[in-house]
């Protein structure tokens, strides 16, 4: 999990398959554009911890949530305040960007959602022809 400061929360349900180097970014990797940096002084600690005001005013997405029995491919990056239904496939490298329905596959392509089970994806993929 990466900038796991501020009021969001991760939830990942039961049964979940994660592949090596899945990232999940939170709320905190946001930076005001309002002040003379946009660099996040208080999660540093130190004397900045007294501005904390500055992480608070960010716009919440809200909790990133992962229903049970997902699997995600090796490489997924996982953006704040997604929700991923149940038994998702998230496909090698995909970048989930948008919320992704039960028994849906996430793809390489943001924001791309192949919806139906598997058994119905499979049957509609083209066939290699026989050599």
């Amino acid at each position: 999990m990466l900038c796991r400061y501020g009021p969001e929360k991760l939830t990942i349900g039961k049964f979940c398959a994660p592949g090596t180097g899945v990232r999940f970014i939170m709320n905190g990797a946001d930076h005001r554009m309002d002040g003379p940096s946009a660099f996040p002084f208080p999660a540093m600690g130190g004397s900045w911890s007294e501005h904390f005001d500055l992480l608070t005013g960010l716009p919440g997405r809200g909790a990133t949530v992962v229903g049970n029995e997902v699997r995600f491919g090796h490489g997924t990056t996982v953006m704040p305040g997604v929700r991923i239904g149940h038994g998702v496939v998230i496909v090698t490298g995909a970048v989930v960007t948008g919320d992704v329905p039960d028994y849906g596959i996430g793809t390489q392509h943001v924001r791309t959602i192949m919806s139906g089970s598997i058994g119905d994806l499979e049957a509609a993929a083209p066939k290699a022809p026989h050599t």
